[in-house]
């Protein structure tokens, strides 16, 4: 619209659309300048398929998952190589459960969510950084509830951290990125507010998100990409190795994860395409026990996946 404004479409699946164990997310997000501040409107989708280990039977696990965001930013500083912003956000989120096709309502929810963030971003020759720190909020505004005795009003804590370094060896650049989320909430906080690890937004190589889960815990991403520039386009093969761990309490046995991940990414104008294969490499979780002793083994198969964006 010729006054520096931003929208974004994001398509994301996996190779395993006739699977049993399937993730799918999409976003579209549109942000405009006004003054000093920064305005933001986002929707996203977020739909996955599991399979649940019963006593005598398995059964199919579905989610469907809504989001609705108004954030506005506003810039304190601006130096040459420090700036720093805070936001306020408010968001509507929309969680539906299902198991062997019924509802399920204790674990469905609609929550209504304040936050306020600080970030801070450092820029260097070479490498540049950020540290944000959240706090969220949960109101009881639009008619938020939970199915569960979990209170629709809570308050969290989140820290996320980022670290890019540009390595050039032999005339070919290569780079470095380090990212940390860890979250801590008291008890009770309703499951879908709780920390996930295991997916393709925190410990890669798990097709579904959030396969532990709990109030307290980090997840560590570590990826190292090259960088080959051609014409009209770029293209970045990457491997990345993650790290999760999630702390027990009353509503979760906790666990730790690794997964491994190589792909390469394209840039061609304003469209960005990522093609990656996953591969689970440690799941503490993967073998639990029945009531009656029985083993459960949760199947963690590789898997292939892609991520289109296009922006205008």
């Amino acid at each position: 619209m010729g006054i520096n404004d931003l929208l974004t479409i994001n398509l994301n699946t996996t190779d395993k659309q006739d699977n049993e164990n399937n993730s799918i997310g999409n976003s579209i997000s549109y942000g405009l300048p006004v003054g000093r501040a920064y305005l933001e409107l986002s929707y996203s989708t977020f739909n996955y398929h599991q399979v649940v280990n019963g006593l005598n039977v398995d059964y199919q696990s579905k989610g469907e998952n809504e989001t609705f965001q108004i954030k506005s930013e506003y810039r304190l500083f601006h130096s040459k190589d420090q700036r720093g912003k805070l936001d306020i956000s408010l968001l509507r989120k929309k969680n539906d459960n299902y198991l062997a096709g019924i509802f399920l309502d204790t674990s469905s929810n609609k929550l209504t969510i304040l936050q306020f963030s600080y970030t801070h971003n450092i820029s260097a020759p070479t490498w540049d950084g950020y540290a944000t720190l959240r706090y969220h909020r949960g109101v009881e505004w639009f008619g938020a509830r939970t199915g569960s005795s979990a209170d629709p009003t809570f308050n969290k804590v989140t820290l996320d951290l980022s670290y890019n370094k540009r390595i050039t060896s032999e005339g070919l650049p290569a780079f470095y990125n380090f990212s940390f989320y860890g979250q801590y909430a008291k008890e009770g906080i309703v499951g879908s507010e709780q920390i996930g690890i295991g997916g393709p937004y925190s410990v890669r190589g798990f097709t579904s998100e959030g396969q532990i889960s709990g109030n307290k815990g980090f997840y560590v991403r570590n990826e190292l990409a090259l960088h080959q520039q051609f014409t009209k386009a770029t293209m970045s093969p990457y491997f990345a190795l993650d790290y999760g761990v999630v702390s027990d309490n009353e509503e979760s046995y906790g666990g730790h994860m690794v997964g491994l991940t190589f792909g390469v990414r394209f840039n061609f104008y304003d469209f960005f395409l990522d093609l990656s294969h996953s591969i689970p490499v440690i799941d503490s979780n993967k073998i639990t026990y029945r009531p009656n002793g029985d083993e459960i083994r949760r199947e963690n198969n590789p898997f292939s996946g892609f991520s289109l964006s296009y922006r205008f």
